[in-house]
């Protein structure tokens, strides 16, 4: 979480914001649909929804969905593997654009809607929060989103192959039988992210949906409604909400924690650059990054020990 559009949107500020002398400001420019396609790479395994090994391959999202500056580690491995060229450098900027996103939204989220596997409905309401989210930032953006991954995909800069290469260094799969499940999740991730946008799909589901019939409120909230009517109102607000996994209290707004995943994911990227050229290259030291004294809170994923959901 969030869906793909609003990390397509909050990876787009990113690269606005990054100054002209950025390690990553030429190759996020030259690799435009990599670096958008990174934004949402580390939620790819988990759309490899059946089939064999499922479990597994949906497993290997979670080192970049956890607690702690650890969940960097593979992409410093990434760009130690490679040697830092530019297609992994803007491969590389994406996925730490979705990391920084995922820390600054998933408390609040967390807080509306529990934690999938223990409270229920749990998942129907993450999923509808992630949906109306997706609303809310596409209303005042110019950029055009609405095309698909799929598309995305198809207009990348590099090969499949390629592409398949960075994301099993990322994911740290070895097994050339693994990196063959690795293509299965990424065409899995384009068909969903385009039948869920489908509206004819939508009107179709949800029919069924509404009559009690196979489509559960999880499934059904997987789609994006034809109208979101007066729920947009939700996310216009201004939020106090308490972090599930430390209590502390919190007032935000959607716009505020979008600010705040932007620029910690450039200081992020400006920190890996630092220790970049203290080595004189573009091979991080990851114990210079994961310990440095400025690097922001991360912390993409939830802690099933330490959730409190206080709205149970």
């Amino acid at each position: 979480m969030p869906k793909e559009i609003t990390h397509w949107i909050l990876a787009d500020r990113l690269k606005r914001i990054l100054p002209p002398d950025s390690l990553f400001f030429r190759p996020v420019r030259r690799y435009p649909q990599l670096f958008l396609t990174g934004a949402v790479a580390p939620d790819t395994p988990y759309n490899y929804a059946a089939g064999p090994r499922a479990e597994k391959i949906q497993c290997l999202s979670n080192p970049l969905h956890g607690i702690g500056s650890s969940c960097l580690s593979p992409v410093l491995d990434l760009l130690k593997k490679e040697d830092g060229d530019e297609v992994t450098l803007a491969f590389s900027a994406g996925v730490v654009s979705h990391i920084m996103a995922d820390t600054a939204f998933h408390p609040l989220v967390g807080y509306y809607s529990g934690l999938g596997g223990i409270h229920a409905g749990a998942n129907t309401r993450h999923r509808l929060i992630e949906t109306g989210m997706d609303y809310f930032f596409i209303r005042d953006c110019s950029h055009d989103y609405s095309k698909s991954l799929f598309r995305m995909t198809g207009q990348m800069e590099i090969g499949t192959d390629q592409l398949l290469d960075l994301m099993g260094a990322l994911f740290r799969v070895t097994r050339t039988a693994d990196k063959r499940f690795i293509r299965g999740a990424l065409h899995c991730h384009r068909f969903f992210q385009y039948l869920f946008r489908s509206r004819s799909a939508y009107r179709i589901f949800h029919f069924f949906h509404t009559r009690g019939l196979m489509v559960p409120s999880r499934v059904d909230a997987l789609f994006y409604p034809v109208k979101l009517g007066s729920r947009i109102r939700f996310f216009e607000q201004e939020f106090t909400y308490q972090d599930p996994y430390t209590g502390e209290k919190c007032r935000s707004t959607m716009d505020r924690l979008a600010v705040s995943a932007v620029d910690n994911a450039a200081r992020v990227l400006d920190i890996i650059e630092q220790s970049s050229v203290v080595q004189g290259g573009n091979n991080p030291v990851k114990g210079q990054v994961l310990n440095h004294p400025d690097l922001p809170l991360i912390r993409p994923g939830y802690s099933k020990e330490r959730f409190q959901w206080v709205m149970s």
